[in-house]
């Protein structure tokens, strides 16, 4: 348990406000019930971190863990395990799930929640499925060059 100062709880930004956190957690439990949720409040890996196995419809069950860093708590890195073979994925397993300029209709920003970020990553992962079959992703997608992605992985 971290240190309580005040109504915040020491160990983060919004997710170290139990209101705030149960709030963006809402119903994600409901759908994925393996979801767990961990909070590290110093080292190299600071921050909110949920683990999940999403069940990929007519595919295997990806193992997925979602981190909220310290240093950017509104912004997601997500992760999952699996086949690597996918133009929407970076070297270290990370998803690229939207472009960075979408406008916010188009991309997860932290107000949706958790659940609605969970969908989104369903959804991605059996884009990415399909597109180990036929080589062709399916749903919009952003521009890739050749030699370098359009889909940069966000700064922290």
């Amino acid at each position: 348990m971290g240190k309580w100062r005040g109504h915040r709880r020491y160990g983060g930004p919004w997710y170290g406000i139990d209101r705030q956190r149960i709030i963006f957690e809402n119903g994600a439990r409901d759908q994925f019930p393996s979801l767990k949720g961990n909070t590290n409040s110093s080292g190299p890996i600071a921050g909110r971190m949920y683990h999940v196995g999403i069940d990929v419809p007519f595919y295997d069950t990806r193992k997925v863990k979602v981190v909220f860093p310290k240093n950017g708590p509104d912004l997601a890195r997500i992760f999952a395990d699996g086949p690597t073979c996918s133009p929407h994925r970076y070297s270290d397993q990370q998803l690229c799930i939207w472009h960075p300029d979408d406008p916010e209709e188009n991309r997860w920003v932290k107000s949706d929640g958790l659940l609605h970020l969970l969908i989104m990553i369903q959804n991605h992962l059996f884009r990415e499925a399909w597109y180990r079959e036929p080589g062709k992703w399916c749903g919009a997608e952003a521009g890739h060059a050749e030699s370098s992605s359009l889909c940069i992985p966000p700064r922290w």
